[in-house]
């Protein structure tokens, strides 16, 4: 701050933040985050004096009707969903799984990415039933898919179920 003083009786004019020179700009800003150091430092709050908090959500733990409960902590096993009893071959179930959500997007981009999550559906030997046990939009996510489309791909089987009227097994 002295050096701004200085700066500005040597005759220099400040009239805005354009006007402050760089290097004591830098000093100024340096000057700010050792204050804030020390304030965390005589507060206990010191990030390097603690572990950080690492949280992990795991979506598979959670059921993925429309009624959601918390998962599980307990001895007993997770609860399953009913088995699909999906007419025809289930590869055909999962391609018009696709063509259902592209029907539903004007975006050719969201439609590529549909057809992604379908092709990664099939080259790891999955049906409509499995990718709604898995419930793992992450898988997706980390292969490409857009986020929102990986979430819908393994979100909406039961909605596309219910539209296309396809049967549960009780």
């Amino acid at each position: 701050m002295r050096e701004l003083v200085r700066w500005v009786q040597q005759g220099h004019k400040l009239e805005t933040h354009d006007d402050v020179p760089e290097e004591i700009r830098a000093q100024l800003y340096a000057q700010e985050q050792q204050g804030r150091k020390r304030k965390r430092q005589a507060s206990g709050l010191d990030p390097t004096s603690h572990v950080p908090v690492i949280i992990h959500n795991h979506i598979s733990d959670y059921l993925t009707s429309s009624n959601r409960a918390s998962p599980d902590h307990g001895s007993s096993p997770p609860l399953r969903l009913s088995p699909l009893c999906v007419p025809g071959l289930r590869d055909d179930a999962v391609e018009a799984y696709c063509e259902w959500h592209c029907s539903k997007v004007r975006s050719e981009t969201q439609k590529q990415h549909f057809e992604l999550a379908y092709s990664l559906t099939i080259a790891r030997g999955l049906d409509l039933e499995l990718v709604r046990e898995d419930n793992d939009a992450q898988f997706y996510i980390e292969q490409g898919v857009l986020e929102g489309v990986a979430c819908r791909w393994v979100r909406d089987i039961q909605v596309y179920i219910d539209q296309e009227q396809v049967v549960l097994v009780a």
